[in-house]
């Protein structure tokens, strides 16, 4: 048996409201990784483009473009 058909039989059992709360709260722990890959991709990208400028005599990317 998975996880989630352990998290699925337990949440069967609970009333209607406390089965919202539950899927609420995926929603949240989901929300909350998509936002941190999002964060990691847009970090990942701005390396990259410092280092396709090549030298830059220190600066960044926002301060070269600033």
């Amino acid at each position: 048996m998975t996880i989630a058909d352990m998290v699925y039989n337990q949440v069967k059992l609970l009333p209607e409201p406390l089965a919202r709360e539950v899927l609420d709260f995926v929603g949240f722990l989901r929300e909350g990784r998509d936002r941190a890959e999002w964060r990691d991709l847009t970090n990942a990208q701005a390396t990259g483009a410092d280092r396709r400028l090549g030298p830059s005599g220190g600066q960044s990317l926002g301060q070269c473009l600033s």
